[in-house]
C-alpha cells in the first residue's frame, strides 16, 4: 500500500502526536510505502524533502496568523495530496494547520481519508473563563467562539468525506463527536517505545543526594500543572523523598516553577525538588526503574503516553482525573488535586500495595500498549477501510 500521513508536526519533533505518527509510519513502512506530509515554520531550517527510517518526509511552509488562520504554501500541500498516487490518506488531528489546509479540498481527494483524531480538545473550550490576565481571558473566549464555529460548521460539513475516524479511547474529548459525524469509527490506543518493555540498557544516576524520589516527565507548561503537583509534594508527610521533574526544555513556566519552589520552601519548609531539562529519552527506563511513584497533575490529557511508560516499568502512578487515567490499572486517580498529598502518603506508606499496582500496570501495558500491537491494529483498520471502499465503490 501507499500510505500518506498528514501531520502538523513530525520528526525531529518529540511531543505527543509526532511521536505517535513516527512509530506508526515507521512500523507501516516495513511492508508499505509511507509518506508524511508535514509543516515547517518560516524560522525553521529543515529540508523540504527528507527520508528517515524508511519514511518519506515532505515539508510545507505553513503558519497561523494572529487570527489563527493558516497561511503559507496552501497550494503546495493541497497539490501534493491531490496529485500523489496514494491508496489512503490519514489526517492527524482535527485541529492542526495541515488539517485546516486540506478541509477546503476534502471533496476532491479521490482515495479514502481517515481522521486520526487524538481527541478534539477545542470542544472543551469554555467562554468567559478567568485566566491569568485580561489578554488570556479574552483570548480564551475568542478561542471558544472560534471552536464553536469550527466544530459546529466548518469541520462538521467536511466529516462526510472521511471514510473513518480513529480515537485514542472511547472516552477522549472527540469520541462522541466523531461517532456522530463520521460513518465508521475505531479505537487505537497509544503505545510506548519498545525500550520501556526491555531491560534498561543505559544507566543515568540523577543527583538526588541519595534520596528515593517521585517522578514526573512532562513539558513545563500550565496544562501540566507542575506547580500544584509540587505544592502537594510539599504537603506530603514523607520528607525523606525527593521530587524529580523532567521536561524537554526551559520554558517561561519552568521559571515560574522555580519561583514557586522558593515560596513553598518558606511556607512548608525546604524540600528536595529537582527540575531537569534535556535528559536523553534513552535514560528514561532506568530513571523510572529507580523511582517510587509517577505523578500526573495535568488539567487536560487525552491518553498520557508517559503514564504507559511508567506502567511498563512496574511504576505505580497517581494522576488527576484526566483523559483515560480512570480506565488504567496500576495507579490511583484523584478527583481533586488538592487531595493528591494524601494519596502520596498512602501509597508511600504501603509497599505491598505499591508493588501490586506496579504489577497490574506492567501486565496491562505489555498486553495492550506495545508499538507493534498498535501498528498491526492500524494496518488492520486501513485494510478494513479499503475493503469498505471496494464494497461501496464510493471513491
Amino acid at each position: 500500500m501507499k500510505i500518506l500521513f498528514v501531520s502538523e508536526s513530525y520528526y525531529p519533533y518529540q511531543s505527543g502526536v509526532p511521536m505517535v505518527v513516527k512509530y506508526l509510519a515507521e512500523g507501516l513502512a516495513v511492508d508499505n510505502e509511507v509518506t508524511v506530509a508535514t509543516s515547517i515554520s518560516p524560522t525553521e531550517e529543515l529540508p523540504v524533502g527528507d527520508e528517515y527510517n524508511g519514511v518519506h518526509i515532505r515539508r510545507f511552509l505553513l503558519w497561523h496568523n494572529i487570527a489563527k488562520r493558516v497561511k503559507g504554501d496552501l497550494l503546495g500541500i493541497r497539490s501534493f495530496v491531490l496529485n500523489g498516487s496514494f491508496d489512503v490518506v490519514i489526517i492527524e488531528c482535527g485541529q492542526a494547520m495541515t488539517t485546516d489546509a486540506l478541509l477546503p479540498i476534502m471533496s476532491q481527494i479521490k482515495v479514502p481519508c481517515i481522521l486520526h483524531a487524538h481527541g478534539l480538545s477545542g470542544l472543551l473550550c469554555k467562554p468567559f473563563g478567568l485566566k491569568s490576565d485580561f489578554k488570556h481571558t479574552i483570548g480564551g473566549t475568542y478561542n471558544w467562539l472560534r471552536m464553536q464555529i469550527y466544530y459546529g460548521y466548518t469541520f462538521k460539513r467536511q466529516c462526510k468525506y472521511f471514510a473513518a475516524s480513529i480515537s485514542l479511547t472511547d472516552c477522549d474529548s472527540g469520541f462522541d463527536y466523531v461517532t456522530k459525524n463520521i460513518q465508521s469509527n475505531y479505537v487505537l490506543c497509544n503505545a510506548a517505545d519498545d525500550a520501556f518493555f526491555e531491560k534498561a540498557e543505559e544507566q543515568y544516576e540523577l543527583p538526588t543526594d541519595g534520596r528515593p524520589y517521585l517522578i514526573s516527565i512532562a513539558n513545563y507548561t500550565v496544562v501540566k500543572n507542575q506547580i500544584e503537583m509540587m505544592r502537594q509534594f510539599y504537603k506530603s508527610k514523607h520528607k525523606e523523598y525527593a521530587l524529580v521533574m523532567i521536561g524537554s526544555k526551559k520554558t517561561p513556566y519552568y521559571y515560574e516553577l522555580q519561583k514557586a519552589k522558593a515560596k513553598f520552601d518558606r511556607q512548608y519548609g525546604e524540600r528536595s525538588v529537582f527540575m531537569f531539562t534535556g535528559i536523553d529519552r534513552k535514560y528514561f527506563p532506568y530513571i523510572l526503574d529507580k523511582a517510587s511513584a509517577y505523578l500526573v497533575s495535568s488539567t487536560h490529557e487525552e491518553f498520557s503516553i508517559s503514564v504507559i511508560e511508567a506502567m511498563a516499568r512496574s511504576l505505580p502512578f497517581i494522576s488527576t482525573n484526566v483523559g483515560n487515567a480512570h480506565q488504567l490499572p496500576g495507579g490511583i486517580v484523584v478527583d481533586d488535586i488538592r487531595d493528591m498529598h494524601l494519596t502520596i502518603d498512602a501509597m508511600l506508606g504501603n509497599d505491598k500495595e505499591r508493588a501490586r499496582l506496579g504489577k497490574e500496570g506492567k501486565q496491562y501495558a505489555f498486553e495492550n500498549c506495545r508499538r507493534r500491537t498498535a501498528v498491526k491494529k492500524m494496518e488492520s483498520i486501513i485494510h478494513k477501510v479499503l475493503q469498505q471502499q471496494v464494497k461501496s465503490n464510493k471513491y
